[in-house]
C-alpha cells in the first residue's frame, strides 16, 4: 500500500505551483491537529496548487461545508506565523503550515476544510449523481481500488463513505469552468487522515488536483 501511495502522490500533482506571497483571490486548505495546511488558491479564476506559501498573509480562516448546513455556525480560527516543516514520515517532503492560535465556535475536530476569511463564501453543490460518479471512477483507480470495492457502488454516497472512510465533504466550482471539484478525506490503515481534491474531466473521469496526508506513514 505504501509504494502505491507514493506513486499516486508524485504521479498526479497537477496544475501550477504557486507562491502565496503573491496576492491570491482566495486560499483554501485543511486543519489537522494544531495546524492549518494550505492546499490551493484561486487567482484570476485559476486553481493554483500550494507550493511555497507565505501564510502571514492569512490572519484568520473560516470553515467551509459543515458551516454551510442550517443550524451549524461557521468555525473561525486565528493563525500564527507561518513555519516550514519537513514531513519525515510522509512523501510530501518540505512544506509550510500555520499554527492555530485562537478558535471560535465549535471544536476544531468538527471541521476539516477552511478558506481565508476575507474572501466571499463559495457556492456549494449537492449532486448525488456526481458523488457516485467519483466513487465509480475511484473504484477503478490503481490506488483507489484498495479503498472502494465495486460491490458497494449500488449504495448511496453517504453509505459508501461510511463503509470505506473515503468521505465526500462537498462539491464546488472554484474556477467557474462548469466542472465540479470534489473535496474528500480518507483514512489509511493506521488511522492517519489524508485529503484529496479532484475535478471533473470528460466522459465521467476525474482529474486529481492534490492529495496530501500530513505525518502519514
Amino acid at each position: 500500500m505504501r509504494k502505491v501511495f507514493v506513486a499516486f502522490i508524485f504521479g498526479t500533482i497537477l496544475f501550477t505551483s504557486y507562491s502565496f506571497a503573491e496576492k491570491a483571490d482566495a486560499i483554501y486548505g485543511y486543519v489537522k491537529g494544531e495546524y492549518f495546511h494550505p492546499m490551493v488558491s484561486i487567482k484570476n479564476n485559476e486553481i493554483m496548487i500550494a507550493s511555497r506559501i507565505d501564510i502571514n498573509t492569512l490572519a484568520k480562516i473560516k470553515s467551509i461545508f459543515k458551516g454551510n448546513v442550517k443550524g451549524q455556525n461557521t468555525k473561525v480560527i486565528s493563525l500564527g506565523s507561518s513555519e516550514n516543516y519537513n514531513d519525515v514520515l510522509g512523501v510530501e517532503g518540505a512544506g509550510t503550515r500555520a499554527k492555530l492560535i485562537q478558535t471560535h465556535g465549535e471544536e476544531a475536530s468538527s471541521f476539516l476544510f477552511f478558506q481565508s476569511i476575507n474572501n466571499q463564501s463559495i457556492k456549494f453543490y449537492n449532486d448525488e449523481s456526481i458523488n457516485i460518479s467519483f466513487y465509480h471512477y475511484f473504484s477503478k483507480d490503481n490506488w483507489g481500488q484498495h479503498f472502494i470495492n465495486k460491490v458497494l457502488l449500488v449504495k448511496s454516497s453517504k453509505e459508501i463513505g461510511k463503509e470505506t472512510d473515503v468521505n465526500i465533504h462537498g462539491l464546488t466550482d472554484l474556477d467557474n469552468d462548469g466542472r465540479k471539484e470534489v473535496w474528500i478525506s480518507y483514512k489509511l490503515r493506521y488511522g492517519e487522515i489524508g485529503v484529496m481534491l479532484y475535478e471533473q474531466s470528460n466522459d465521467n473521469n476525474w482529474e486529481l488536483l492534490l492529495n496530501h496526508c500530513y505525518w502519514c506513514d
